[in-house]
């Protein structure tokens, strides 16, 4: 892009210093405002997902979430089924479906922990 000025020659330098000082802060202020609405859509999708994380819950899945949070929010699936008196297969399936709607993570084989659960309600 070619500027040209009117202006004699010791002032030019001048002209392009206060308009690229100008073009940088005009280019920050778009920034700073796309990323000013980027984080409010941020905050209003936060919202949502928050909403919907209230979920129904069958009795099996409540009571091995519940076992687990009893147990230090982290266990193992035969030590589920020894406290709740369950078999492994349904202690299994139970953390399968927790883990499928968020509410259960998975940090190492066989190693199921509680994520953000404030609530068990029956």
């Amino acid at each position: 892009m070619d500027l040209v000025f009117c202006l004699p020659e010791k002032y030019q330098f001048r002209a392009l210093e206060k308009f690229k000082e100008w073009m940088i802060e005009s280019i920050e202020e778009r920034r700073e405002k796309f990323i000013k609405e980027q984080n409010e859509k941020l905050l209003i999708e936060e919202d949502r997902s928050i909403q919907k994380m209230r979920v129904d819950l069958g009795p099996v899945q409540v009571s091995v979430l519940k076992a687990l949070i009893d147990i230090g929010g982290e266990g193992t699936v035969k030590e589920l089924a020894l406290i709740l008196g369950k078999t492994s297969d349904q202690v299994r399936h139970a953390l399968y479906l927790l883990k499928n709607k968020g509410l259960v993570g998975r940090e190492r084989k066989g190693r199921y922990f509680v994520k953000n659960v404030i609530k068990v309600e029956k």
